[in-house]
Parts: C-alpha cells; structure tokens; sequence
C-alpha cells in the first residue's frame, strides 16, 4: 500500500551575504557565456555560482572600481620614516605604540595609525 520514496536531494548551502563578490576571472566567464547565448542557469550551474551571481556580473564590468574607504592617516613618506625609525636600534624596537605617537606628536595622531602602519 505505501508508495515508493524517492531519494531526498541534498539542500544546497546558503550563500553568504555578499554573494555578488565573485572573482573576476568568474565574472568574465559569466559575461562570455552569456554573450554566447547560455540561459543563467546553465552559467550557474556550470561555473557553480548562484543565478543571483549570474544576473550580477552580467551588469557589472568585470573589473570593479576600487572600493572606497577611510584615506590613511600617515602618508607614505612619514610610514617610512616611522619604519626607519624603529628599525635604528633593539631601543626603539621595544617602544610602546603611545610612546611612538607622542615622538612623532607633530603628525598628530594617535598610537591606532602607528600600529596600522606597522603591521
């Protein structure tokens, strides 16, 4: 009397949140194979990305503009000073972040973007 079970398919997993972020190479494949005429989800399927990624990166240029953000506080040329500096001695290696701000106190920043800086 019961009917036969059909095997379940296994869920596919959760693409996180920023799915659209794919690699560029990817959205140039994307964008090659919709020209091409593929339907998305042949593209999907055969690149393993998500329709969602799919219908992106057919809008996007493939290589995305520079992601904007907060400009760094020290300069190129003070990180390198700042470098110089605390490579001089086995003293000035073992100077505390605080410390290093309040010598370099005419650049006006504080001990987080001396501790950036040398990372």
């Amino acid at each position: 009397n019961e009917l036969p079970r059909t095997p379940r398919t296994p869920r596919t997993p959760r693409i996180p949140r920023h799915s659209h972020l794919i690699s560029r190479d990817d959205r140039i494949r994307v964008q090659a194979l919709a020209q091409a005429g593929h339907s998305r989800s042949f593209i999907s399927t055969q690149l393993g990305v998500s329709k969602a990624q799919v219908r992106y990166s057919e809008r996007v240029p493939p290589t995305l503009k520079k992601r904007s953000g907060r400009p760094p506080l020290l300069s190129p040329e003070q990180v390198e000073k700042l470098i110089q500096f605390v490579r001089q001695s086995r003293a000035t290696r073992q100077i505390s972040w605080a410390a290093l701000a309040n010598h370099f106190s005419k650049w006006n920043v504080t001990e987080y973007p001396i501790c950036y800086a040398l990372r």
